[in-house]
């Protein structure tokens, strides 16, 4: 109910109020039933004697002596006004209560015809036959709660616990399982009738209850898991599916059996159940001591009951196991004897190789290590692309040679996706610099004009003809389109240089630029020969500067005349480019020492 309906109903019943006490109070002056009444009224209530009437006769002060005639009336009997609240029994229609008459004002919501006007609760927010929520019905009209707008005889039922539509059925439509419970009566699963907040919890993996813990009251260890989703030991909380796998001859994650994970040689033992060797598959509890120097049986002994035990000298040389003898199966193996690089511990003292591994990389050149001046150059070191064989495995940069012809990046393949391209392979003219020399089919171009036969030059042996050209009016087809002196068109000579258009200025807007001028260092064909810039005015490396330019490593942009300064780097990783380089073009390599240039690097 809104702030203004309550203020109006409350404004109502005061006004009711007010009434019924002035009724009251008329009332009340009407009858006068106190001992101060004048003698010559009765109340409605006082008995009619006619015996009285001779009183009458007493009237001789006044008229009122006539009253004497009403002793006629002497068979009559006066109603009876039994509550005492001023209205008899015929106007008072529970004459046993005082606070119901006629007079009385009407209460809300008691039930109780208060003031005898044959309606309940008239004019009352919550009586029977006021519509109390505005939805259209009164409690005499069906609807079950009439403080609530979403219910009512014509509300359409909603799953919310509530008999919406006064129907005597709670959520009817909405149990899919019949259970007797919806989802929003706290039905977990409305699919399944054994799932629900009454059901009993079982072992099964689900919430049967509906009280959000799944398997309540089965789980014994209190790990979160139960026999039923898989705890194969619930009396261990340490033992569960998901636990860490540990060596210790228990199944801690109920799956795949026994420490799995931690028999390395296959034999069904593990370090923890005895094997003694788990890297040998001959050596463990149950298998037979023989005699070779090991403990096959893992009992802390070694070829018990054999010849050719520890105490036994089988290879002759005069020691035993027991005396040191590192190999007693070998004669040239014993403690005295000289070490040489042959892959052995041969006088049984400090390792094997002693004394031959110069790097000290662990590898000797008897091991294998193919450079053993080199400590990152042994078997098995990580090949990097240098031109080195660090893995000593005999293959140089293996796996950095894409296109398989033997040469990688690194050792001059320009392309390394293409088999036919590599540092010294035959040029061919097809446009590809198959040598990587840095030049494009060199040997080809017989005029110097930058274009060749194979691209297009229908006359290698003048300069003048070739594509790209114009086709002056000469007779002769000079742009190789197979069409003679079709470009003949007279230009002006924009830039005043004496050559226009029509006389092969590629650049008429350039002074500097008309054919047979001197090459200049401005990045232009100057001289309008060939389609290329000449390679000394080509910024190779985008620092700016170009080989006219004196950028003497036009194909490292840490170098060129604008560095300010050319230090040394020693090899420090993020620097590769300063070190051995003459960084400022100055014809001398690192000469500011080792220093940290103010500058940015690429």
């Amino acid at each position: 109910m809104t702030l203004s309906t309550y203020l109006k109903h409350l404004f109502i019943v005061l006004v009711i109020s007010m009434l019924s006490i002035s009724i009251v109070a008329c009332t009340s002056e009407k009858f006068d039933l106190s001992d101060d009444a004048p003698s010559g009224n009765k109340s409605p209530t006082s008995p009619v004697d006619g015996d009285d009437g001779d009183d009458g006769d007493d009237g001789d002060d006044g008229d009122d002596g006539d009253d004497g005639d009403d002793g006629d009336d002497g068979d009559k009997v006066a109603l009876i006004d039994e509550d005492s609240d001023g209205f008899d029994s015929e106007e008072d229609c529970d004459d046993t209560d005082p606070a119901i008459n006629p007079g009385a004002y009407e209460k809300c919501l008691d039930s109780v015809d208060n003031d005898c006007d044959g309606l309940i609760d008239e004019g009352c927010v919550g009586s029977l036959d006021t519509d109390d929520d505005g939805d259209g019905s009164t409690e005499n009209e069906g609807d079950c709660d009439d403080g609530n707008v979403d219910v009512g005889p014509d509300v359409i039922e909603a799953c919310d616990v509530i008999d919406n539509n006064c129907d005597g059925v709670v959520d009817e439509g909405f149990d899919a399982d019949d259970d007797g419970l919806t989802w929003c009566s706290g039905d977990c699963d409305d699919t399944n009738p054994s799932v629900n907040p009454s059901a009993t919890e079982v072992c099964d993996g689900v919430d049967n209850n509906c009280d959000t813990v799944i398997d309540e009251g089965f789980d014994v260890d209190g790990d979160t898991y139960t026999v039923c989703n898989g705890d194969c030991d619930d009396t261990n909380p340490s033992i569960k599916p998901y636990a860490p796998e540990i060596c210790d001859g228990i199944d801690n994650n109920c799956v795949a059996g026994i420490d799995e994970g931690f028999n390395m040689d296959g034999d069904a033992y593990t370090v923890c159940a005895g094997d003694c060797d788990d890297t040998n598959a001959a050596v463990n509890p149950s298998v037979t001591e023989i005699c070779d120097g090991v403990d096959n049986n893992c009992d802390t002994l070694l070829d018990e009951g054999c010849v050719g035990s520890l105490d036994y000298d089988d290879d002759g040389d005069g020691l035993t196991d027991n005396e040191g003898d590192c190999d007693d199966g070998d004669a040239a193996v014993l403690p005295g004897a000289v070490e040489i690089c042959d892959g052995i511990d041969n006088n049984c003292l400090d390792g094997i190789d002693e004394g031959f591994d110069t790097d000290s990389d662990g590898f000797t050149s008897c091991a294998g290590d193919c450079d053993d001046g080199n400590v990152a150059i042994f078997p098995g070191a990580t090949e990097t692309c240098n031109g080195v064989d660090e893995d000593c495995d005999g293959t140089v940069d293996n796996g950095f040679d894409t296109d398989g012809d033997t040469y990688t990046t690194c050792n001059g393949d320009c392309d390394d996706g293409n088999a036919l391209v590599f540092l010294g392979a035959t040029e061919t003219c097809n446009g590809v610099d198959e040598d990587c020399d840095g030049i494009v089919d060199n040997g080809f171009d017989v005029d110097g004009d930058g274009y060749y036969t194979c691209t297009g030059d229908c006359d290698d042996n003048n300069l003048m003809i070739h594509p790209g050209v114009l086709d002056f009016s000469d007779g002769i087809d000079n742009d190789c389109d197979g069409l003679i002196d079709e470009d003949v068109i007279f230009y002006p000579d924009l830039d005043g240089d004496g050559y226009t258009a029509d006389d092969g200025d590629c650049d008429d807007s350039d002074p500097n630029t008309y054919p047979g001028a001197p090459e200049i260092c401005d990045g232009k064909k100057n001289n309008c020969v060939g389609l290329f810039i000449p390679a000394d005015e080509r910024d190779q490396d985008g620092d700016g500067y170009m080989i006219c330019d004196d950028d003497c490593d036009d194909g490292n942009a840490l170098a060129n005349p604008g560095m300010p300064r050319d230090c040394e780097r020693m090899g420090i990783s993020g620097f590769s480019g300063y070190f051995l380089v003459d960084n400022d073009c100055d014809g001398i390599d690192d000469e500011d020492g080792l220093c940290f240039p103010e500058i940015t690097l690429p």
